[in-house]
């Protein structure tokens, strides 16, 4: 569907006019009317989500809306927490970031724009701050779609504040919700059909009891041969192992069922501010005698992570006089291609790109990847704050995910480790090197995942970097402080 081919007559009508079935949604002060087109996601997956979904259209034009139902209170003013949003969305997202300002019904929403993890289509994260909370709405844009779909402007042109109750917001999820349970239940016809064959067992006895009293008891004596035939009737326990012959076609164990999971959240794990001092001192006992180290830095590109270091070396030269020679080392490590979707059965897939510069030095410094796929379980908010931690104390909150492991069957995927050296690059001053990781997700493992009451499942894809194997080379004491976290949700 092409958003940008609706003219403003038509967002006209959407901002002024509710359409006819509109449902009324809530979540906290914040009331929209979603009009009839919109396509409510079902009461397990907003559970899964802790949001209101929205969808339009199908396939590769689908429109999705997420209104996550958790706000969070901002401990500073508002325009201070709005500075404070857009350094971070700036520092997670880099060059690839837009941002804006919306203003609807009153009230101002701050936009950002940044390509999907997959690199089709758009999302747009669109913020407001209302009685010292913060809403937020997700918005995820077809490929092509790189403005504001009118659908959404539209959507929250109908918001208001305080003042809506949506007491149908839940009807249609629990309605779809409970038609299937209704349809899918097999046990009344079931035993429908056991029913007759117990009645017939019962029945011809007493059949048998009635002619008993009738007159000429004799003839019946007479008649005991035919007491042979009545042996059949004791054949006729067979019926009795009719619901035994029923049940072998159930089978004991029911073959396991491939989920899937959607990316949720993504969260990339940078030294924090007060390390630098200490990194900078490593690094540079690191070199020894060779050099102090004059400037170090990790950063997020886009959907990757860069890091340079530099300094200068002492050389002898051929007069025997020490000269000083500066050298940079520059580190590149990209994922393109993160998946939107896993599916049990099948490999997590993902492209890994490796770029490398250097000068002042003989060769690229090396680089390796360890990815490792993690089922977590624990209550909602406690993984919402764990990755809330993660953000803000750095790669010293990743211990606390071994407390959220679930208890899965063995089989699962094991970890892997992708390694480029110097001499993988196509030259001595670097270039790129791209590798593909393959990590299998056998349904069995998959669909064992199982949380306790009260808690969600998560798949936590976890990168950690290093610079050589043994951890002990030019680079690794910054790169052991960074981390890449990808969240997928049920």
């Amino acid at each position: 569907m092409n958003y940008r081919g609706f003219g403003l007559a038509w967002l006209a009508v959407w901002l002024f006019a509710a359409p006819a079935g509109a449902v009324p949604l809530t979540v906290g002060a914040l009331g929209l009317d979603a009009a009839e087109v919109w396509q409510r996601g079902s009461a397990q997956e907003e559970a899964d989500f802790d949001s209101v979904i929205l969808r339009m259209g199908n396939g590769p034009d689908m429109l999705e809306v997420f209104l996550p139902r958790h706000r969070a209170r901002p401990k500073t003013a508002e325009a201070q927490f709005i500075e404070q949003l857009e350094a971070s969305w700036r520092r997670r997202y880099g060059q690839e970031v837009a941002m804006d300002w919306l203003e609807l019904a009153g009230k101002r929403w701050r936009v950002c724009r940044r390509p999907s993890q997959s690199g089709d289509g758009h999302v747009f994260q669109i913020v407001t701050v209302h009685a010292g909370e913060a809403y937020q709405m997700v918005a995820v844009t077809p490929v092509g779609v790189d403005r504001l779909p009118l659908a959404v402007q539209a959507l929250l042109g109908s918001a208001a504040w305080d003042g809506v109750v949506a007491k149908a917001a839940g009807v249609p999820v629990v309605a779809s919700a409970a038609k299937p349970v209704a349809a899918v239940k097999p046990e009344p016809a079931a035993k429908s059909e056991a029913e007759p064959v117990r009645t017939a067992a019962v029945a011809k006895p007493a059949l048998e009891a009635k002619p008993a009293p009738q007159t000429k008891p004799e003839a019946k004596p007479e008649a005991k041969p035919e007491a042979k035939p009545e042996a059949k009737p004791e054949a006729k326990p067979a019926p009795p192992s009719t619901p035994v012959a029923v049940a072998p076609p159930v089978p004991e164990k029911p073959a396991p069922v491939a989920g899937k999971w959607r990316f949720m959240r993504g969260v990339t794990v940078l030294p924090q501010g007060k390390d630098w001092g200490d990194l900078a001192e490593a690094e540079g006992r690191l070199l020894g005698t060779d050099g102090p180290v004059t400037g170090l830095g990790l950063a997020v590109q886009g959907a990757g992570l860069d890091g340079f270091l530099e300094g200068y070396l002492w050389h002898k030269g051929e007069d025997g006089r020490e000269r000083r020679q500066a050298f940079r080392r520059h580190w590149q490590v990209r994922w393109p291609s993160l998946p939107d979707l896993l599916v049990g059965g099948q490999a997590l897939a993902l492209d890994l790109d490796f770029l490398a510069e250097v000068t002042g030095l003989d060769a690229p410094g090396n680089m390796s990847v360890r990815l490792e796929l993690i089922p977590a379980c624990a209550p909602r908010k406690d993984m919402i704050a764990w990755l809330d931690g993660l953000e803000a104390n750095g790669a010293a909150s990743l211990a606390k995910l071994d407390k959220m492991v679930c208890q899965v069957p063995t089989g699962g995927p094991a970890a892997v480790t992708v390694d480029v050296a110097a001499k993988d690059y196509p030259s001595a001053i670097g270039g790129k090197v791209s590798k593909r990781v393959l990590l299998a997700m056998p349904v069995e493992w998959e669909s064992g995942i199982q949380a306790k009451e009260g808690e969600v499942r998560r798949l936590v894809l976890v990168a950690r970097f290093q610079t050589s194997g043994a951890g002990n080379a030019s680079g690794d004491p910054m790169f052991r402080q960074a981390a890449a976290v990808f969240v997928f949700g049920p």
